[in-house]
């Protein structure tokens, strides 16, 4: 059993499983014998209990040593267990977890005791029939649980063993220390309750406090191997125990395209290396046509193999397996995380890596990736891309069981036969190889080679062909002053990948010359590399050195986007260069240089490791004066709280001459890399300082806080301080994180008495409104106090909520737009010339709650904002509050129901065009105000459609003209999709089309689902128009809701 897949089941599966799931009844029992069974389980477990009286009846009459009169005090425990399953009703169920630690002791006894055969027989008779019917996970698990019992009763025989000799030899063992304490210690965390408690088992504790005691999960391993080897390994449950899989990138990178290009050579690349790739002339080798998906599964300790990942469509079939298949699985750690055990990935974090079946056929597999297919020529296959998802497969005797991605990945086959010849390069250590140094010079003895030709692919199928290469040209000599051995630690990962040919092309850089990423574009062409060292130039004394030497990461063919670390402890390398060799090969086959590219590495020794060294940035009201608004920086870049550094013991500060400090946050600005050592503040103990002897503190700058995750993430990194010759003299551990706030800032405000007129926070506002409100004067401006008001004042928001003109909820956030003053801050409101959507919110209750807005701190929202408890209703009155419209008489209406024929609204689909059933008709003439008891036909702003209208000393009447275009329509069909035309009112009464918009979709409707203008068919219909209060504001009214008539 793998040790890291035991923390898991302990951590899940035995806290779940092993406590419930053993019961004599129910999924694992068939009704129809229960009683038998339940009656065979006691009859074996009553001759278990006779055999244990006998043994222990047989035993008291020889009792020579403590060792015998614990094992007495043993059966008589296991006697007095047997017995309490035996009590109750004849067909009580018998539980196998109660069953499990009397299995447990007699294993152990039977170790130490003749005589007890019998009994151990008979109490596994009853377990096999309590597990009758369960599954081969059930039986896994109760082979579990028996392992750990029979651990727990070991060390309770140990206990009692040395209980008993205490007794004999006062002050040998002591319950509060020495062995004994240990003992008991172990049997309590075992059992899952607090030392000295006794009980029943606590499984979940258990579960818990067994995470990491390694003893124990060898314990237990070994004694499931002893009962059933065949369940150890759980090779065929490991899949099973992943209940997530997703996957880690965005966009194109889920998908999966294949380079399909034929070898022009037959060779080995890599050859004894893991991942050698074997290239067979005028065929494509598996492995040789590949494509990788990063996924993340769930828990991150489980372990995911090659052998249960399949591809599925969203009917869960799995047929394009037949050519395309799981070629390699492995722990995903280019992102600088760490791998736990062998083969699991610490993260979750997997590189899935597909390849074409010999069996690929390009209209077969392109049939089953596209749907609405057409044929084209030699039968290829075109049409849009089924999408796949990657899943993890569990096969059972029921069918395979699928935990999968959302189908999200795309399949293409491409046939590039593209190859780079000469022009590549490398990073090692993120310095690119033009840079490092070599062993070739001018004039030297041993050349480096070039092919002769950079386009004929078939002319460079040989590097041992002299006509087919030549001497290196000089910008390959690279031994000269100017180009850098690497220092490295010994013991410090050294990192290559592959890049462009030019020194200045970093990765994700795209070149103005060619408007191309050269780094994605080389990693593109070049399918794989590996590392060899520079055995050309070495001495015979250099190669014994080297090649005797342990150093990890020479022994794998890596491909073209993956990154190759490189690692060695072996003090024998301390002090000295070592010389690497970096050969590419192309999805041809050939290789990319003939033989390869190298650089030097001197390594010293190990540097010291220092204390972890965790920066935080915690947002508070402060934030916002830091970030920076004059255009040096981007907003929401700020430095962390200062922490201590110390300097372990053995170092010598003085001879700290510079540092590298990386840190794993993608992106970060102002220059879209990783932390640098430009990105690190040092302080002595007056202020800042630019040396290290002095420094006591440090702290991370230019933090972009809208990068750094909201969930409290911590990103790795490390800060390494380096001698003049740029070795390292010590690591330190780094973490950066961002602490974003969750309450609001200050507590104590209140509103504002002159405007609150209700106790429950009621603001009621009539007659006072021209062109703004300002909100901020819905608050005591000496609350909690003047001081911290006003130092709070300019960043907080109120969040208005109400429903818009669609009757749907709206939310708008009014944020301080201005000063008056030193401290008159406004937050108005703009009533004159707003956008309908705000008017509407006028004559309702509209819900405000007050805010504190942090700015651009957030990685999810522009502004993060955090709410106060205070909240309140606003209400915004006039002379026409609570008006009611109707028609002017019975048989005048829109509607398409109503009796009246000639005064319909028709909508008429395909532009649209709306128009009443008589071209005469003035609709607005037709409608009648109601405010109160006081009823009259609606008028024209100064204008009237009689003589007298009743209503003049309470409304102005409905704003009309050319220039007003403050009316509309508002269609609705019966799935909730809309329409709105904006009207404007003509002199005579008449509504005249000034815009039409676009079919808005209803909630929950499906983009794909909304219809178009041809189609679109409302159900009803509200007109809203401008009406002038005695104030002379401008309301926009919802007049009349109704059923129109569509054509």
């Amino acid at each position: 059993m793998k040790r890291n897949l035991f923390n898991y089941v302990l951590s899940g599966v035995l806290a779940v499983v092993l406590s419930i799931g053993f019961a004599g009844c129910g999924e694992d029992y068939d009704d129809s014998k229960l009683t038998a069974d339940i009656g065979a389980v006691k009859a074996d477990l009553e001759k278990a209990k006779g055999d244990l009286e006998s043994a222990k009846t047989s035993l008291s009459g020889q009792i020579a040593d403590v060792k015998d009169a614990a094992s007495a005090q043993a059966i008589e425990k296991s006697v007095e267990a047997i017995d309490k399953l035996l009590k109750g009703d004849a067909e009580e169920p018998v539980k196998f977890e109660d069953l499990a630690p009397i299995l447990g002791q007699l294993i152990v006894l039977s170790g130490q005791l003749e005589g007890l055969e019998s009994a151990l027989e008979s109490a596994s008779r009853a377990k096999d029939l309590l597990l009758t019917k369960a599954d081969t996970d059930k039986l896994t698990w109760a082979e579990v649980l028996i392992g750990y019992h029979t651990r727990i009763a070991n060390l309770e025989l140990q206990a009692n063993v040395l209980g008993l000799a205490q007794k004999e030899d006062e002050g040998k063992y002591s319950f509060s220390e020495g062995l004994l304490k240990d003992i008991w210690s172990e049997i309590t965390l075992l059992k899952g309750v607090a030392p000295g408690e006794g009980g029943e088992f606590n499984y979940d504790a258990i579960a818990k406090a067994l995470i990491g005691v390694d003893e124990f999960i060898d314990t237990i391993i070994a004694a499931i191997s002893d009962v059933n080897p065949d369940l150890v390994t759980l090779e065929a449950k490991i899949n099973a125990l992943i209940t997530g899989i997703s996957y880690y990138e965005t966009g194109a990178n889920r998908d999966l395209g294949f380079n399909l290009v034929t070898s022009l050579v037959d060779n080995t690349f890599g050859e004894g290396r893991s991942g050698a790739i074997t290239f067979t002339t005028k065929k494509t080798g598996e492995g040789v046509t590949t494509a990788s998906v990063i996924v993340q599964v769930t828990p991150a300790n489980a372990v995911l193999n090659k052998d249960n990942v399949v591809l599925i469509n969203s009917q869960g079939k799995t047929d394009v397996g037949e050519y395309i298949k799981a070629y390699n699985v492995e722990p995903y750690t280019d992102l600088a995380l760490i791998t736990s055990r062998a083969g699991t990935s610490a993260s979750g974090l997997y590189k899935v890596t597909f390849t074409l079946d010999d069996k690929y056929d390009a209209r077969k597999l392109g049939a089953l990736t596209t749907k609405d297919k057409t044929t084209v020529n030699e039968g290829v296959v075109s049409g849009r891309e089924v999408a796949f998802a990657i899943a993890v497969e569990s096969k059972s005797d029921a069918g395979s069981r699928y935990v999968a991605t959302v189908f999200n990945t795309g399949i293409s086959v491409r046939s590039n036969p593209e190859s780079i010849y000469n022009d590549w390069g490398y990073t090692a250590d993120g310095k690119h190889v033009v840079t490092l140094r070599n062993k070739y010079e001018a004039g030297g003895s041993v050349k480096e080679k070039i092919w002769l030709s950079k386009t004929s692919a078939k002319s460079n199928v040989d590097p041992t062909i002299e006509s087919s290469t030549k001497d290196a040209e000089s910008d390959e000599q690279r031994k000269g002053a100017g180009k850098t051995i690497l220092p490295v630690s010994l013991g410090e990962d050294l990192k290559v990948a592959i890049a462009g040919f030019a020194a200045t092309a970093d990765a994700g850089v795209v070149t103005a010359a060619t408007g191309t990423d050269v780094v994605a574009a080389a990693r593109k062409t070049i399918l794989a590399y590996y590392i060899d060292f520079d055995t050309k130039f070495a001495t015979d004394t250099e190669k014994a050195l080297w090649t005797n030497a342990s150093i990890s990461g020479l022994d794998k063919v890596y491909s073209s986007d993956e990154t190759a670390v490189i690692t060695t402890s072996d003090p024998s390398l301390a002090g000295k260069e070592v010389g690497y060799r970096v050969y590419a090969v192309n999805y041809n086959g050939t290789l990319v240089d003939p033989d390869g590219k190298a650089f030097y590495v001197s390594y010293s020794k190990e540097a010291l490791k220092g204390a972890s060294l965790d920066f935080v940035y915690t947002v508070t009201t402060g934030t916002a004066d830091e970030l920076p608004v004059d255009g040096t920086k981007p907003a929401g870049v700020v430095t962390s709280t200062a922490i201590d550094l110390v300097y372990p013991e053995g170092l010598d500060v003085s001879k700290i001459d510079g540092y590298e400090l990386s840190i794993d946050v993608k992106h970060h600005t102002p220059n879209n890399t990783n932390f640098n050592a430009n990105d690190l503040v040092r302080y002595s103990a007056t202020g800042e300082v630019h040396n290290w002897v002095d420094t006591k503190q440090l702290a991370v700058t230019n933090i972009d806080l809208t990068k750094l995750s909201d969930d409290g993430d911590t990103y790795p990194g490390t800060l390494s301080l380096k001698d003049a010759s740029g070795h390292a003299l010590i690591n330190y551990p780094v973490t950066l994180k961002k602490v974003l706030p969750t309450k609001f800032p200050v507590d104590g405000l209140k509103l504002n008495n002159n405007r609150v007129i209700a106790a429950n926070g009621y603001v009621n506002v009539t007659g006072v409104i021209s062109t703004t409100y300002d909100f901020l004067g819905d608050l005591d401006n000496a609350s909690p106090n003047a001081t911290t008001f006003n130092a709070v004042a300019s960043n907080l928001v109120f969040i208005a909520e109400y429903l818009g003109d669609d009757k749907k909820p709206t939310e708008e956030i009014i944020e301080y737009n201005g000063t008056a003053g030193p401290v008159v801050h406004k937050f108005e409101w703009s009533i004159a010339g707003v956008p309908t959507t705000l008017r509407s919110a006028f004559h309702q209750d509209i819900a405000v709650t007050v805010g504190y807005n942090y700015g651009a701190v957030s990685s999810d929202v522009a502004e993060y904002i955090v709410r106060s408890t205070l909240s309140y209703t606003l209400h915004f009155a006039s002379s026409i509050e609570g008006a009611k419209y109707d028609w002017t008489s019975a048989d005048v209406s829109w509607d398409k129901n109503a009796t009246a024929v000639t005064n319909k609204l028709i909508y008429t689909k395909g532009t649209p065009t709306i128009t009443w059933g008589s071209a005469s008709y003035t609709p607005i003439a037709s409608i009648t105000m109601t405010i109160g008891s006081v009823s009259a036909p609606l008028k024209i702003s100064d204008s009237s459609f009689g003589t007298t209208n009743a209503l003049s000393d309470l409304y102005g009447g409905v704003v009309y003209g050319d220039a007003v275009n403050g009316g509309k329509l508002h269609f609705i069909d019966a799935e909730g999709n809309s329409l709105e035309v904006t009207l404007r009112v003509g002199n005579s009464g008449n509504v005249i089309t000034v815009d039409i918009g676009d079919i808005v979709a209803g909630p929950g409707v499906d983009i794909d689902s909304v219809p178009d203008k041809d189609t679109f068919a409302p159900e009803k219909a509200t007109l809203y128009l401008p009406i002038k209060d005695t104030a002379g504001n401008v309301w926009i009214e919802p007049i009349i809701t109704f059923v129109p008539t569509v054509n």
